[in-house]
């Protein structure tokens, strides 16, 4: 039960009986990833009026009443909003589509947007994002070439019934992934690549 769309500079398949995207693919080369100018970061979230199932920015309330399903007993307030926040993940980030202002509304869809706790989004999943700021633009220029490409899928993994997940939203059905992957395919020549892949708990 999924819905597919292409935006500018993504394309999306989403899973409706967990509100969440189930992979995202876009594809970077060096002046993607170092663009001449940066168009800057603006969060305009927004509903998405292409996915109909997908989740809203009402699903995304961090009061203790939404989070009551993620939390042991006897958590504090206090608690809840420092460990327990959830944040509206990018699956595909926003670095990434700094390029072109499309793709920069484009990636604050909340088709592409899942439930991620705010340590591992501000934490791990941020370094991960980071790689194609970083370290890849500069393998891809000094080792393979200026016009090689990056093939990146990324996604949460789900790989149980939505029922056994923990679920937050205004009707408590988007799901809290447990898990998140993301592949990087790196173009070496036109019949070799290097691949790097996680699979990270959140």
């Amino acid at each position: 039960n999924s819905e597919e769309h292409e935006y500018s500079q993504f394309y999306l398949s989403y899973a409706n009986d967990y509100k969440n995207p189930q992979w995202v693919m876009w594809i970077l080369d060096y002046d993607r990833m170092k663009p001449a100018v940066n168009v800057s970061r603006k969060d305009q979230f927004h509903n998405d009026q292409f996915i109909k199932g997908a989740n809203t920015l009402l699903d995304f309330k961090n009061d203790s009443l939404s989070l009551s399903e993620l939390l042991p007993t006897n958590f504090s307030s206090t608690i809840v909003h420092s460990i327990y926040q959830i944040d509206k993940g990018h699956i595909c980030p926003a670095n990434d589509n700094n390029n072109s202002t499309t793709g920069m509304y484009d990636c604050f869809t909340m088709a592409n947007m899942s439930p991620q706790y705010h340590i591992f989004n501000n934490g791990i999943w941020k370094k991960v994002e980071s790689l194609t700021s970083e370290e890849i633009p500069l393998d891809i220029k000094m080792k393979y070439g200026y016009n090689s490409y990056v093939y990146v899928v990324a996604g949460p993994v789900l790989d149980k019934d939505a029922s056994c997940y923990k679920k937050i939203g205004a009707s408590k059905n988007v799901v809290v992934p447990e898990k998140f992957y993301k592949i990087y395919l790196i173009q070496k020549s036109d019949s070799a690549y290097d691949a790097v892949a996680w699979i990270i708990p959140q």
